[in-house]
């Protein structure tokens, strides 16, 4: 899962589980109990249904976070911003900001998968590798609309469910313009090279995510990020940090909140449980039919 999957996240991260648990967690702090779930933001139509457990803590709660507002609305309004930043102004195009071997490497992908040279040069590196990211998941079956992500924000909003949101996507895409160009090119050469894994990377995950695998899922995210700890940064590190603040600010006025983030999220070293866990909260990962441990336990 190398910068392909960082693609991904941009977007932009199953049968039965094993006992052991599976990518939720309950956080409590000062008698306030938080659900978090891992999420996979794109699937393919065999991945449902879920665990009854996710479904229950769903049904349960009065406040559902989200990373981002995912509203017909707010997504159509993201886009529009998110284009003004990605594309070059008229008369300019990506050819003069791409390294020679990243411009060759685009020009060749197009030829091969016949996908439109001149428009996707109007476009920045960066947006360039999440659009081609996106037409490539497509091909693989896995969309966005599959995604628990989508599902739960329509059922939530259905259900008349109070929402709440982390940040919103046209801070990223404000980072991302200003990456280096040297960096950008790069991104976009091991996403293009890394295409030909993407249905093996599919499988990975889906099969780490429903083992509960969290060694698994870790290896997948450090692989994913291998040489762009800037990117890791932005996209895992500095999200923790604020989202656990954002998560306490937010919870204190629900009775059952549940919070949906991608599974990369909530795996490795200073992940969003360990930010929670500094700011105080107890932190154990729920278990398919067992009942829950007492306030103040950790696991």
């Amino acid at each position: 899962m190398r910068p392909i999957r960082i693609s991904m996240l941009l977007l932009i991260t199953l049968a039965t589980l094993p006992a052991q648990g599976f990518f939720l967690w309950q956080a409590e702090k000062d008698g306030h109990i938080v659900h978090l779930l891992g999420t996979v933001h794109v699937l393919t139509d065999d991945f449902y249904p879920l665990p009854g457990e996710m479904d229950s803590v769903f049904q349960e709660a009065d406040l559902v976070i989200f990373e981002t507002d995912l509203s017909r609305e707010r997504m159509k309004e993201s886009r529009k911003q998110l284009m003004a930043r990605a594309l070059y102004p008229d008369g300019e195009t990506v050819e003069s900001d791409l390294t020679p071997e990243a411009g060759q490497a685009l020009k060749a992908y197009c030829r091969k998968q016949q996908v439109n040279y001149q428009q996707l040069i109007r476009l920045r590196p960066w947006m360039i590798a999440a659009n081609l990211t996106q037409l490539e998941l497509v091909r693989a079956g896995a969309l966005l609309a599959k995604g628990m992500d989508q599902q739960y924000f329509k059922h939530a909003e259905a259900a008349g469910k109070d929402l709440g949101f982390l940040e919103s996507a046209e801070g990223q895409a404000a980072w991302f313009t200003g990456l280096d160009l040297n960096m950008q090119s790069a991104l976009l050469m091991k996403t293009l090279d890394d295409f030909q894994n993407l249905p093996s990377m599919l499988q990975r995950t889906y099969e780490a995510w429903r083992r509960s695998d969290l060694v698994a899922m870790k290896a997948l995210v450090d692989d994913s990020f291998e040489g762009f700890p800037e990117i890791r940064e932005e996209l895992l590190m500095r999200q923790n940090r604020e989202w656990a603040e954002e998560i306490e600010n937010q919870i204190l006025f629900a009775d059952h909140p549940l919070v949906f983030v991608k599974s990369a999220h909530l795996v490795g070293d200073n992940s969003l449980l360990d930010e929670l866990q500094a700011r105080g909260f107890t932190i154990h990962q729920v278990v398919s039919g067992a009942e829950p441990p007492a306030s103040g336990s950790e696991q």
